[in-house]
């Protein structure tokens, strides 16, 4: 969103930041005291990027509030004159009052006739760049529930782009999902006027969009995991990384000698594989395995008898020639002559 501000608008709002700051700032160190329409005078204590805490040392039940830079800077922004906190509950579109609009009434007040006297600091365009969720063994649970409404808005339909965000700002809508929580009172939301949208009612609509980016890792081969279904599947790109694809990580392994080995040793065996009725490249052994050497000592058959031959073994269980097969594999890692590695080269290429 950031990314489609002109410069103006971006100056405006760092302006706005900055003179809100310095207000804060010279606030706590002169402890100024601010008072409502009430007479209950109050002082800010401390802030932070999000929020404004301020101690109201008359009021005996609630001494202690947190009040939202967001919405201070939302009534700034806009046009017209805040009046009462009335008019602040209508700007955000709420049904009640809160404690809080009285004391944040107070504040706007008090910036919007602060003079700031801070140098501008350079300004500094936003470059829109991929956001990445990456979510492991993906298939590991029921992803229905797991993503919820979220599984909606992944589809190409409703992801915003750039453009739809800069119709935002003429007045124009863009597909969102309408999650379960649009029902709820619409409390505290400054989405709309941070976007400049009438006050329509956004709450509980919820949209991804265009440069974010959700990557999910999964072994399609493992048992007793969660399957995908064909809808979901619909949602995604689907690229198949064998283990041909990486064997760089190997270069982890410091020594020559047993980096070469290990590298012999994985295509001997996964050409083997490739050849067993029943598997195929999905099923190849990958360079992770072999990077267990570092904490065996660089011991070969410490990490067959380990992890590779119980691995196999579950592969193999119940096919044809099962033992004998078995036998040849681990030959093949014991001694990968020339054939096992040619062929599996060959296969990789």
């Amino acid at each position: 969103m950031d990314s489609q501000k002109t410069e103006k608008e971006i100056e405006e709002e760092q302006s706005l930041d900055e003179r809100i700051n310095d207000f804060i700032d010279k606030s706590i160190e002169e402890n100024t005291q601010y008072t409502i329409a009430l007479g209950n005078g109050f002082v800010i204590t401390n802030a932070d990027e999000k929020n404004i805490y301020i101690s109201i040392p008359g009021n005996e039940k609630t001494n202690k509030l947190t009040l939202k830079k967001s919405e201070i800077a939302a009534l700034l922004k806009q046009g017209e004159n805040i009046e009462n906190g009335n008019e602040i509950r209508g700007f955000f579109g709420r049904k009640w009052r809160t404690q809080q609009d009285s004391y944040t009434l107070s504040l706007y007040k008090s910036i919007k006739a602060f003079k700031n006297t801070s140098p501008k600091k350079e300004i500094v365009e936003t470059i829109k760049k991929p956001f990445v969720f990456i979510i492991d063994e993906i298939n590991r649970g029921d992803l229905s529930k797991i993503f919820g409404e979220l599984f909606y808005a992944l589809d190409p339909g409703y992801r915003v782009t750039a453009e739809a965000l800069k119709a935002v700002k003429s007045g124009e809508s863009f597909p969102t999902i309408r999650t379960q929580y649009a029902n709820m009172e619409r409390d505290g939301n400054t989405f709309d006027n941070a976007l400049n949208i009438s006050k329509q009612d956004d709450f509980g609509h919820f949209f991804v969009p265009e440069n974010v980016y959700i990557i999910g890792t999964m072994n399609d081969i493992d048992r007793s995991v969660e399957t995908m279904d064909f809808a979901f599947r619909r949602r995604f790109t689907f690229v198949e990384i064998q283990a041909s694809d990486r064997v760089e990580m190997l270069e982890e392994i410091t020594d020559d000698t047993i980096r070469q080995q290990a590298l012999d040793k994985m295509k001997a065996v996964n050409a083997l594989i490739s050849k067993t009725a029943g598997l195929s490249s999905a099923y190849h052994i990958g360079g992770a395995y072999f990077l267990k050497l570092k904490t065996l000592d660089n011991d070969f058959e410490k990490l067959w008898e380990y992890h590779l031959a119980p691995l196999i073994k579950e592969y193999l269980r119940g096919t044809e020639d099962e033992s004998e097969t078995f036998d040849k594999i681990k030959q093949a890692y014991d001694a990968p002559d020339e054939s096992f590695v040619s062929d599996s080269s060959q296969e990789a290429e």
